[in-house]
């Protein structure tokens, strides 16, 4: 009675720990759908839908000039080519510059997709159809209501988006001063890397201001194309039209394949490991059931000894 008794409690003692081990792989896999769903929530609000591109227009360079506050921010946004303060002439000269036939820069203005409202500035400048290479700059958030929601890191990846995609380019620099620690992270968070300082390159009200220079290549935007779908503007005389000229530079590149393959490998292996989930998963199916089955033996036997008893 006492060796049935002892076994009736391993048995109990076997079930328990079998259904516990299962509950915490319940709870893990539940832990993982979690953060794949935060993750799709986070692309979500990643992606283009609340911005968009138009050509730089004549119209728009009022509100320009009225983002520009002081000479020192003239100098951070437009570098040399301006001088403060700004003026319709200045921007009238920077405007017709990028639509000419032979025009080597895109000059956009940022908008709101909802309200269609003005709220930044961008251009890509420099573009060499020889290198396959070009240079983003102009770039600001100039209205305060777009600010802190990521519309800087937004207006970067539709840049990208047109550099690499539409107009084939290989690798995309810029420059920004080093005191100017939001833009560099934000630059860093579209992708960007640090090519290097260039010491003091600008005077500026008795200072010396210092250059970071930052790129991103082909390759490295195929990391973060994922997040920018937004659709390119069309319209009668914009500057579009120069991603027609500029010539492709060929289809995959072996940076890509080289992603394929690898994507590629990481599959083969989460099926295989799948796999090995799967038998996992039957092995204590059939154990737990074996377990199951002797505990009701010796259920069974426990009731039998007892009528025995009572006989």
């Amino acid at each position: 009675m006492l060796n049935m008794t002892d076994s009736n409690q391993k048995s109990r003692d076997l079930i328990q720990e079998s259904m516990k081990q299962m509950r915490e792989r319940q709870a893990k896999r539940y832990e993982k759908i979690e953060k794949m769903r935060r993750k799709r929530e986070e692309m979500k609000t990643s992606r283009m839908s609340d911005i968009r591109f138009r050509p730089f227009q004549k119209k728009d360079q009022q509100r320009l000039i009225e983002w520009i506050e002081s000479p020192a921010f003239l100098v951070q946004w437009g570098g040399p080519q301006f001088s403060y303060p700004l003026t319709e002439e200045q921007l009238d000269e920077y405007r017709e510059s990028g639509e000419k036939a032979n025009a080597d820069r895109l000059i956009y203005s940022v908008l709101d997709a909802e309200t269609d409202a003005v709220i930044g500035h961008i251009s890509l400048g420099a573009i060499e159809k020889e290198n396959g290479s070009a240079r983003i700059g102009k770039v600001l958030v100039g209205d305060n209501a777009g600010r802190g929601r990521g519309i800087g890191t937004k207006m970067l990846r539709e840049m990208l988006r047109i550099a690499f995609d539409e107009l084939k380019l290989h690798r995309v620099g810029l420059g920004v001063y080093d005191f100017n620690t939001p833009a560099i992270a934000c630059y860093e968070k579209a992708g960007f890397s640090r090519d290097g300082r260039l010491r003091d390159v600008r005077k500026v009200d008795g200072s010396y201001w210092s250059l970071i220079v930052m790129s991103i290549l082909e390759h490295e935007w195929e990391n973060f194309r994922g997040a920018s779908r937004m659709t390119s503007p069309k319209e009668n005389g914009g500057q579009p039209e120069l991603a027609r000229r500029v010539p492709r530079y060929g289809n995959k590149t072996s940076s890509n394949r080289e992603r394929i393959e690898e994507l590629k490998k990481k599959d083969e292996k989460n099926r295989e490991e799948l796999k090995e989930l799967r038998k996992q998963r039957e092995y204590h199916r059939d154990s737990f059931a074996l377990i199951r089955h002797r505990y009701e033996e010796d259920k069974q036997l426990m009731r039998n000894l007892k009528k025995d008893c009572e006989e």
